[in-house]
């Protein structure tokens, strides 16, 4: 399973960013980053307990 870690998310938006001239600052790539990484983790924890996936 693919697990992206908060580097990955950050490089993710400052892609996203460049990519289609958001303009967004390094603050602001780390609010999304770190919300993202948490809300990924959210729904791996509710695909294991509804029996989706074993870890």
């Amino acid at each position: 399973m693919l697990h992206l870690s908060g580097l990955d998310w950050i490089e993710t938006f400052e892609y996203v960013s460049r990519r289609h001239g958001i303009d967004m600052t390094s603050s602001d790539i780390k609010v999304f980053a770190v919300a993202a990484e948490y809300s990924y983790e959210l729904e791996l924890i509710e695909a294991v307990r509804k029996g989706w996936i074993y870890v």
